[in-house]
This record gives structure tokens, sequence and C-alpha cells, in this order.
């Protein structure tokens, strides 16, 4: 006997998913790791997943944009993430190539790293977000290990032609100046120069 498993898919909006977080019943209308695919205003197609419920709900790309990008145009993680530049861009660019329903249900999250505390509607998960925390690679934030990525499959994505890839986390390195930490093509931890282009799968909260 076989048992053949089939996706299943419903239509909401952005403002009910918003209203179930309110709600506290967002479990009853989806789980973590379900998809939403969603197309920015430059055209390109991009699929979020929820990636926990707290308080609020955490989406994060599925996999990265198609343009790889650096964190610093030099190679410095000075400042760490409230003075880099992929956080300027995240939150003009990017922000403002989302649709309108999904801006206007997005929340600012409050982010603290290294005694520095910044507002953010776009970010990108931190290395406890991910990992879970560990001195060795960043300093510890008190960052939750997001349920999503206790898989390690799920820590896995593809950016445009280049398939499966590096893609960057907010936390610096703790072992280098230069250097903020990534995620490996295998969905393992490691760490990259600041001013090298790796993949971006940012996040949100509702």
């Amino acid at each position: 006997m076989l048992t053949i498993y089939k996706k299943t898919t419903m239509e909401t909006t952005w403002e009910a998913i918003a209203e179930a977080v309110k709600a506290g019943t967002l479990r009853e209308l989806m789980g973590v790791g379900d998809e939403i695919p969603l197309e920015l205003k430059t055209g390109e197609k991009i699929t979020v997943q929820l990636a926990d419920i707290r308080d609020r709900a955490f989406f994060v790309l599925k996999d990265c944009m198609k343009e790889l990008k650096p964190m610093n145009e030099r190679m410095t993680n000075k400042g760490g993430w409230a003075k880099c530049r992929m956080r300027e861009w995240l939150n003009g660019t990017v922000l403002s190539m989302l649709p309108d329903d999904l801006q206007g249900v997005i929340q600012a999250r409050t982010i603290r790293q290294g005694g520095e505390e910044t507002e953010d509607k776009l970010w990108l998960p931190s290395f406890g977000e991910m990992f879970g925390e560990n001195e060795d690679w960043t300093p510890v934030c008190g960052d939750e290990q997001f349920e999503l990525y206790k898989s390690e499959r799920s820590r896995v994505k593809e950016a445009g032609d280049n398939g499966t890839w590096w893609y960057w986390l907010r936390s610096p390195f703790s072992s280098a100046s230069t250097y903020f930490c990534l995620v490996n093509s295998n969905g393992t931890a490691t760490a990259g120069s600041a001013s090298a282009s790796f993949g971006v799968a940012f996040g949100f909260c509702i």
C-alpha cells in the first residue's frame, strides 16, 4: 500500500494574516514552513516562508533574491548590522519593491546587537535565529533559533541561476573584523568578507 501526499493551496490576504496574528489564531490558518509566492514591483518573483510564530509571525525568503550583494562596500564589519549598507538597502530600495498590501502590514522590529539598537521593517536573520547562539561565531544577543531552521534542509537556499548558494546573516563574525556570518550552500555555518557578494534572503514580521 502506498501513500500519496499532495500539497494544498488556499486563498487569503496579507490583511487576513495580520488579523490572525493579532487574534493569536495564525496556526489555524498556516504552519511553519508554509509558502507564499510574491512578485516584486520590479517583476522579480520570490517566495516567503513562515519561519516562526511567536508574539508575531516571522517570514523569511525561501530562496535568495536573484542579485548577489555585499554587506558593506569596504571589507569591514565595524558597526555591525546597525551601520551596514545591507540594512540601508533593504529598508530603502527593497522595502519599496514589495507589494503595497504587504508593506501595509509589516511591523518594524527592534534589533539589538553589540550595544546598538535599530528599528527595521526588513532584516536578515541573525546567527542565533539560524543556528542557535554560539559564542565561537558571534557575540550572544539572546536570539532564539527560528523553528523553521532547526532542520538543516530548510537552511539551504538557491540564488538565481547559481543554484544552491551562500547567503548572508546580519551577525558579524567574532574572529575577524572584516567578516559577517553566512550560511553555506549545504546549510551549515560559515563566514565571508563583508565586501564580497553573496545571497540575500531577507525577513519581515507581521
